[in-house]
């Protein structure tokens, strides 16, 4: 598995180890070298004893990994508590190794899938429930800000009658996310400017004809024949 951001990269070989490289001006290549910019050559991030990664991802001087036991592991530069918005041992912009995400008593404690954005982080539970958290710019984790937060916010993903949406995949991007059903629907949520999950990004359309909702995920308007396998 591979990802990359616009200044590094991480990548998962086939002993289930992480690699990383390319800028580390934020920690996020080798976390413990926090004062060599960099760029590195593939440097390994160890998880710590007996963990395997199976999913690795990137943002903006961070990345984080998912591992065989449901875990969630972040290094880097912890802007918009992206180490968790549990994790009070992080001061919010610092950087302090590896560590693994807390998101409080709502959260799932084994997740199956990750997603990096610049700036929020998204996960799957077992149970296939989405959570989110991190900057909420353009309503990425999936609802309005509260109190005028925008950052260091958590978010479980809910549809419009307040009930848990089931995914099976989610991806992160700069100013929204997307998830996957098991039975194939696309449910996006963030900046507004996707629509029927064909048109470019940046395309203006009637709020009529648009499965990318401001704050509220919304289901895609694709046909019934037009499964979605991955995104």
């Amino acid at each position: 598995y591979i990802s990359l951001a616009p200044s590094h990269g991480c990548a998962v070989d086939t002993n289930s180890e992480i690699h990383c490289w390319g800028s580390n001006a934020g920690g996020q290549v080798d976390p413990f070298s926090l004062d060599e910019p960099g760029p590195f050559e593939p440097q390994e991030v160890a998880l710590g004893a007996n963990r395997k990664a199976v999913k690795v991802c990137t943002g903006e001087r961070s990345s984080c990994a998912l591992t065989s036991r449901g875990e969630i592991f972040c290094w880097g530069t912890n802007a918009f508590a992206l180490f968790g918005p549990d994790d009070a041992g992080v001061e919010a912009g610092a950087r302090s190794g590896v560590r693994e995400v807390s998101l409080g008593n709502e959260a799932p404690t084994f997740f199956h899938d990750l997603a990096c954005g610049p700036t929020h982080r998204c996960a799957l539970g077992e149970d296939g429930s989405a959570h989110c958290w991190g900057e909420n710019s353009f309503d990425v984790l999936g609802r309005p800000p509260v109190g005028g937060e925008d950052a260091g916010a958590y978010n479980r993903i809910l549809d419009a009658n307040g009930n848990s949406l089931v995914f099976e995949q989610i991806f992160a991007g700069v100013s929204g996310t997307c998830g996957v059903t098991p039975r194939g629907h696309l449910h996006c949520w963030g900046k507004d400017y996707l629509s029927a999950g064909r048109a470019p990004f940046n395309t203006p359309l009637s709020p009529n004809n648009r499965p990318f909702w401001l704050g509220e995920a919304r289901a895609s308007s694709l046909e019934d024949a037009e499964r979605i396998a991955s995104v």
